[in-house]
């Protein structure tokens, strides 16, 4: 009968010109060869299916249905730019349809935004939430979708809250929670498994992190099950990953995929198999991380590094020291990225590591945060906290990582000098030195002397300093890694300014773009255009210099790392000087000379013989009341507001002058 019932149909349409629509045939994928059957025999027929797969036959075209175009709340758009997206059109025409009053506005831009975002374009729960509107401001909604991504039980689930009582609507069509729930209820039950161990990830995730957190007493393969649940499109592909095959989710998926896991049970172990991985994986990174896979490396572990946040607040929440511990020595390199958060890190950990016994983890706890609070400019903190980790090592027996010794000795010489105790600074660089090369640790013995050579031209030697540069150039080189690479240019190049050796310097820096590219080293990215800006000051080039420190003053500012934000400074001030910005330049170099005062950092006598010249010629060119003004201007900003200040009241209108 149902051979007859195929048979009648395919002759009624065997010679029709017809477009036939199958839609949500997702449910009846097993019927996908009638398809291929009826288009053999019917050569005027043309087949329009909706499905969440393909059928996977022979001359079928894929249309992915794209999700609506959703501003990024972070970007400075205009209101027009937020309207035109088309996420935002569609939740204005839902909202105004049950209140009339709606308007886009300044006032709603920006919640309207974040809802659209978190809601991930996805056209029904943007309806959804749109319908929602009806008993709350756009302000209230976000607040309730907030509390719910919070998961601080106070509010509903997002995707409960996503309801709407249409009887002309479809029932699976009314919350969001069904219509997910559809398509999962298709799959299998271990791909059930799969999908909502999957939901766990943050950010996206590899096909190693898959096979090591998710697969346990699954009977499928991980990889072609992750392209089965693409071609579902219940995870998709990263655009953004460039060097390894990565996965992602969407947020609106993913909470009902926690939601399962929570329900299942599966929750407590698969975090922990996660905090395991993640650990692993930054452990072995580590040890890449002083040669020329290093950029490789970092990308790999900054592509995690949402997992790897979440994995720290899970151990912190668990209060699993061990893997605090080991968790924190392995992050230690990427605390150049965001020192305030590398700090937090550090700080916890040593809370919940108060009374554990002293270890070599101990100890590179204690100088992570050390560094860290050195990075932030807090210099008597970190000093302290680098006294505390030598003393720790002493008691193990020196059985410290001589890498983490080793820039924990550098710092304190840089504090030294920092403190005009010039004689310690040598004579710890020089001890160092010795150290290091001894133990025949090319990298280390680089670092150390980059610095230091640093040191020595800034008290005036500066045949001393050039030949310490060019061999810490020549050693980074052989090492290989990127950013000591980067780190020895631009100080060499720095050098060459100073002496004018302006061809020499531009040379070295031309080499830098190629090495920061897709390299995630912000920190690198920031000196390079400090060098930059130095470059293009003693050319006369005042246009490019302001744009080149307004880069520089983001990257520092984003990092928090304050000798850079000085240096940043000083440029500024130069910058407003040679353009004849009298009153900027002396609250940049007030603001400046309190922001060390306050920390316990003198100037060098080259720098402050410079700085005290650039003060007098400011000086002279306003009357006495003005300039004084100006000084206490200065002086009273805080950091944040001195960034600021430069970036209005110089970098702006010069960048714009050209």
């Amino acid at each position: 009968q149902q051979h007859s019932a195929l048979d009648a149909f395919r002759h009624a349409l065997r010679e029709r010109r017809l477009l036939l629509l199958l839609d949500n045939f997702e449910h009846v994928i097993a019927a996908a060869s009638l398809v291929a059957d009826l288009l053999s025999a019917c050569p005027h027929l043309n087949i329009l299916v909706t499905s969440r797969g393909p059928l996977r036959l022979y001359g079928e075209h894929a249309f992915a249905v794209p999700l609506l175009a959703t501003p990024d709340p972070a970007a400075k758009l205009s209101l027009d730019a937020i309207a035109a997206h088309s996420a935002v059109q569609l939740f204005g025409r839902r909202a105004q349809a049950v209140r009339q009053d709606f308007v886009l506005d300044q006032r709603t831009a920006a919640p309207v935004v974040q809802i659209c975002y978190r809601l991930d374009g996805l056209p029904l729960a943007i309806e959804l939430a749109a319908a929602r509107m009806r008993h709350f401001t756009a302000p209230e909604l976000l607040q309730r979708f907030g509390a719910a991504y919070a998961g601080n039980g106070e509010a509903p689930s997002t995707l409960h809250m996503l309801t709407a009582r249409f009887p002309n609507v479809p029932g699976r069509h009314r919350r969001l929670w069904d219509t997910i729930a559809w398509s999962y209820d298709l799959l299998a039950p271990d791909e059930q498994a799969l999908f909502r161990r999957l939901a766990l990830f943050v950010g996206g995730w590899t096909v190693e992190a898959a096979q090591a957190v998710c697969m346990e007493g699954l009977a499928l393969e991980c990889e072609p099950s992750l392209w089965m649940m693409v071609d579902q499109h219940l995870i998709q592909r990263s655009v953004a990953a460039e060097d390894a095959l990565r996965f992602t989710m969407l947020e609106t998926l993913r909470e009902f995929g926690l939601e399962e896991l929570r329900r299942t049970g599966e929750l407590a172990p698969l975090q922990r198999r996660m905090a395991d991985y993640y650990t692993g994986l930054a452990e072995h990174a580590i040890l890449f991380l002083q040669g020329a896979e290093s950029t490789a490396y970092h990308r790999l572990i900054l592509a995690d590094y949402a997992n790897i946040r979440a994995v720290w607040t899970w151990v912190q929440a668990q209060r699993e020291v061990a893997l605090a511990l080991r968790l924190c020595s392995a992050l230690f390199v990427f605390t150049n990225n965001n020192a305030r958060e590398g700090e937090q890190l550090a700080l916890a950990t040593l809370d919940l590591a108060a009374h554990e016994p002293p270890s070599p983890l101990l100890v590179n706890a204690t100088m992570t945060a050390g560094y860290c609070s050195w990075l932030l400019g807090k210099l008597d903190v970190a000093e302290a906290y680098m006294q505390r980790a030598l003393a720790l090592d002493e008691v193990i027996g020196h059985r410290a990582d001589s890498a983490f010794l080793g820039v924990m000795r550098g710092m304190l010489a840089v504090r030294a000098f920092d403190r005009g105790d010039y004689a310690a600074a040598r004579e710890l660089f020089a001890r160092e030195d010795e150290i290091m090369r001894e133990i025949g640790d090319e990298w280390q013995i680089a670092m150390n002397i980059v610095n230091w050579g640093i040191i020595e031209w800034r008290l005036g030697e500066f045949e001393r300093g050039r030949s310490m540069l060019d061999e810490s150039l020549r050693l980074h080189r052989r090492v290989g890694q990127a950013w000591g690479i980067l780190k020895a240019l631009t100080d060499r190049a720095d050098l060459h300014i100073v002496c004018g050796e302006l061809d020499a310097a531009a040379s070295l820096l031309v080499e830098c773009p190629p090495l920061l590219h897709n390299s995630d080293m912000p920190d690198r990215e920031a000196s390079y255009h400090l060098s930059c800006t130095r470059l293009a000051l003693a050319r006369g080039e005042l246009g490019e210099a302001a744009d080149h420190l307004a880069k520089s003053f983001e990257g520092h500012h984003a990092t928090g790392y304050f000798y850079g934000l000085e240096e940043n400074y000083l440029c500024a001030a130069e910058l407003a000087l040679r353009c004849g910005r009298y009153e900027q330049a002396i609250c940049l170099l007030a603001g400046n000379a309190a922001q060390i005062r306050s920390v316990g950092k003198i100037n060098d006598p080259l720098r402050r013989q410079k700085l005290d010249a650039q003060l007098a010629e400011a000086r002279s060119r306003l009357d006495p009341a003005v300039a004084d003004a100006a000084w206490a201007q200065g002086e009273a900003m805080t950091a944040d507001e001195l960034v600021d200040f430069a970036r209005r009241e110089v970098l702006e209108p010069i960048g714009a002058d050209g």
